[in-house]
């Protein structure tokens, strides 16, 4: 399905929940204001007004519902990066560091302390 089908659905969708009527001219104005929007955020920001609005928005209410949605999967992305992987294996002692480092710095030819 492309991107316009997509929106129209969408639009069509928001107007069942909300009792909204949509003509094919809303459709198209709609459309028209927030087609630079990518679809996942639109169809993310209509899932967000779903859950939390309480009125068919306007194309502003819109595009800030897009704009949040576009925000927390940003910050998902970002946190999954960040996230450490979860080892087995017991955490090293302060001697078996101090150990590790001074074999280290043996093969890499540095004076010992």
């Amino acid at each position: 399905m492309n991107a316009s089908a997509r929106f129209a659905r969408t639009v069509v969708i928001l107007g069942e929940v909300f009792d909204r009527p949509t003509t094919d001219v809303l459709i198209e104005a709609y459309w028209d204001a927030l087609r630079s929007w990518p679809m996942d955020a639109l169809e993310g920001g209509a899932r967000e007004l779903i859950r939390e609005g309480r009125f068919f928005p306007r194309p502003v209410e819109w595009a800030d519902a897009a704009e949040s949605w576009l925000r927390a999967r940003q910050a998902v992305a970002a946190s999954k990066h960040l996230r450490l992987a979860q080892s087995t294996e017991p955490a090293l002692s302060a001697d078996r560091v101090h150990a590790l480092i001074d074999q280290l710095g043996t093969k890499l030819g540095w004076p010992q302390s």
